[in-house]
């Protein structure tokens, strides 16, 4: 008797003994403790309800009334239940059973509680329904049919979805024949290269042309997953299918765009090569034709004036224009040349210490500083990569303007500073990248800061002929071979204070 009542206590379901009307609890085993939270000394001899309150309200004090009453056993599975614990009220789902005690004569004298704690099983079985929802909404909101296959058995499931995008109505019974068969012919090998890659690698993916049964003809995408057993054989393969038709569609449509641009940008881009070809003509002819009778009519001129007695004074000033302007129409067409020519398109870029190159410029101009008395004071600059002959022309332009724009009985002095700057701080064309900073600077004339752009544009000019010479292009020269070496070029002045300009070559 001993090790049955022992069996009891130990046993992994819930017991306890109540005894009268009072429902007094008589016996009960560990496992029930631990289900109510509660010490023995709290529960032994004492009437179910006093020791459970938390079940008034519910329904189980009813039950055991009926099973008092009726002497009929009560069940049931996966009853919830709250119990009072000492850390808060707790959620139970429980499979219970009340069992009648009977006297000789038959008479109830208690009832029989059996209880087995089943809320871990039904917790995970809720959460996992859960995700099947969660996952049922997922794939109705893609709009993928799915299907179940069953490669032992050889039977195969497919969503009502499934069954539509392949053109029948979602509640046919379309058997995965039929689904076959529904394949372009053209397109059925591809999908048995995808089945038969599938065993090996575990996974299906393809695509192909279906026909409706009303003969139109559209696009799936299918992509599937074999599961196999613990020999690698495959057991099953689950997988969806989706209508691509419109994306298949588009793709096709663009795809045909994108060849009739292509094509007219070939033709564009032989249109222009033509007119580049035409452009190198005329700057043959004005490199050659048009320079010839320029320096004819400043030759003849010259001897006119100083050969012809009979000049009067209005005549001589006369052939003085006549010089000056065949003499500005030679630069203007020299310029030209130059801007035209200013291409990196087969150009040789080498490594230049920039500070040698200003030295070569700075020789260049030598006799122009004299005459002014002009200062340059240059700091350590680095070593860049560039086109020798165009950036040696981008640094004379920008200093012979430095050398031109001067105040009066000032002398000129030149400042030139490098470092780096983030290409974000440039602009939003600069990218992200780092960039090196050469900054040059005059005590100048300077220029208001709302032409700062203006100023590299092509014939754009701030002062008339009358007061500096030149002809609008050498800035514009300038930010072409900046470009030319992706980098970029901006000026800031202001009026009696000078200028500065910024040029930023990639680092």
């Amino acid at each position: 008797m001993d090790k049955f009542y022992q069996s009891l206590m130990q046993a992994p379901i819930g017991m306890v003994v109540l005894r009268g009307r009072e429902l007094v609890i008589e016996m009960v085993n560990d496992t029930y403790l631990t289900i109510v939270d509660r010490a023995r000394e709290e529960v032994a001899n004492r009437p179910l309800m006093d020791v459970l309150p938390e079940l008034q309200g519910q329904r189980f004090p009813e039950l055991l009334r009926a099973v008092w009453e009726t002497g009929n056993t009560q069940r049931e599975s996966e009853a919830l239940t709250y119990v009072d614990s000492h850390d808060g009220r707790r959620k139970y789902y429980l499979d219970f059973e009340y069992t009648p005690l009977r006297e000789l004569n038959g008479t109830v004298s208690g009832i029989m509680v059996t209880v087995n704690d089943v809320t871990v099983k039904v917790e995970a079985r809720e959460k996992i329904q859960a995700a099947e929802q969660r996952l049922r909404l997922a794939i109705e909101a893609t709009n993928l049919g799915t299907f179940d296959w069953d490669l032992e058995n050889q039977e195969f499931y497919s969503s009502p979805r499934l069954v539509e995008i392949f053109g029948f109505p979602a509640d046919d019974a379309v058997s995965h024949q039929q689904l076959i068969e529904a394949l372009h012919p053209d397109d059925l090998h591809i999908r048995e290269k995808a089945v038969s890659t599938s065993f090996t690698t575990g996974g299906l993916s393809y695509e192909a042309r279906i026909i409706w049964p009303d003969k139109s003809v559209h696009w799936i995408r299918v992509r599937g997953k074999i599961v196999h057993d613990d020999d690698r054989k495959p057991l099953r393969m689950y997988g969806t299918a989706v209508d691509i038709t419109q994306q298949k569609t588009f793709t096709q449509e663009l795809e045909k765009k994108v060849q009739e641009r292509t094509a007219e940008l070939k033709e564009s881009n032989h249109a222009l090569q033509k007119s580049n070809e035409e452009l190198a003509q005329f700057a043959f002819v004005a490199s050659h034709d048009l320079q010839e009778p320029l320096r004819k009519i400043q030759t003849f001129a010259t001897r006119i004036q100083a050969t012809e007695d009979a000049l009067t004074d209005r005549g001589k000033d006369y052939f003085r224009r006549m010089q000056q302007a065949s003499m500005q129409m030679q630069q203007l067409i020299a310029d030209v040349l130059s801007y035209s020519r200013m291409n990196a398109a087969g150009q040789h870029v080498e490594a230049l210490d920039l500070g040698m190159l200003l030295a070569n410029v700075q020789e260049q101009l030598s006799e122009r500083m004299e005459a002014v008395g002009a200062t340059i004071e240059m700091a350590a600059l680095p070593v860049v990569k560039v086109i020798p002959y165009q950036f040696e022309q981008l640094l004379t332009n920008i200093l012979a303007n430095a050398l031109k724009y001067i105040k009066p009985d000032v002398p000129p002095r030149i400042v030139i500073t490098a470092g780096t700057a983030d290409g974000q701080a440039i602009g939003p064309l600069a990218g992200d990248g780092v960039y090196y900073r050469i900054a040059i600077a005059d005590n100048g004339i300077g220029f208001d800061p709302q032409y700062s752009e203006r100023i590299f544009q092509v014939f754009q000019r701030l002062h008339g002929r009358n007061e500096y010479e030149g002809t609008g292009i050498g800035l514009a020269i300038c930010k072409k071979i900046m470009d030319n070496h992706h980098g970029f070029i901006t000026a800031t002045g202001e009026p009696g204070q000078g200028a500065t300009f910024f040029l930023y070559l990639p680092a």
